[in-house]
């Protein structure tokens, strides 16, 4: 898989922060401080929130992660995408950010395109575009609807 970080959540889970980090830093190679820290943030949100998902659902551990994740057609990487059955959560972090601003959502929903039109196994899934601002404090909002798709002729 081209991804830096591929794991179900059971395994990411029982992984420590730092082998997680590890794994994501060796794939990069070259690493800023500031991309230790956006990493470091990712990986305490996506704990704290897919544990409650398997503590709640055990069967949820078998869902998968992927951090990192290279879509080389088009040439970019999403911080993180949620395999769950016929769902695909594509999340994208804005490290520091207390909103999600209208540029955020377009970046999010961008990917999910990306992925609905230049990944095969993902045309048939409903795709779930999430922007994770890493400073919102607030109720938990409720998940969007699927992004929609004209299909093609």
């Amino acid at each position: 898989m081209p991804a830096y970080f591929a794991a179900s959540f059971d395994e990411f889970l029982s992984s420590s922060p730092d082998a997680v980090l590890g794994r994501l830093t060796k794939a990069q190679g070259n690493v800023t401080d500031d991309q230790v820290y956006a990493w470091q943030q990712e990986i305490r949100i996506l704990r704290d929130a897919l544990g409650l998902l398997v503590q709640g659902n055990a069967q949820a551990g078998a869902c998968g992660i992927l951090l990192e994740y290279s879509l080389f057609r088009v040439g970019r990487r999403l911080d993180a995408v949620i395999l769950a059955g016929n769902a695909i959560c594509v999340i994208e972090f804005k490290v520091g950010a207390e909103q999600a601003d209208a540029a955020a959502r377009r970046q999010a929903e961008d990917y999910a395109l990306d992925l609905r039109y230049f990944h095969e196994p993902s045309a048939c899934c409903e795709i779930f575009p999430v922007v994770c601002p890493t400073e919102y404090v607030g109720p938990v909002p409720e998940l969007s609807e699927p992004i929609q798709f004209n299909t093609r002729s």
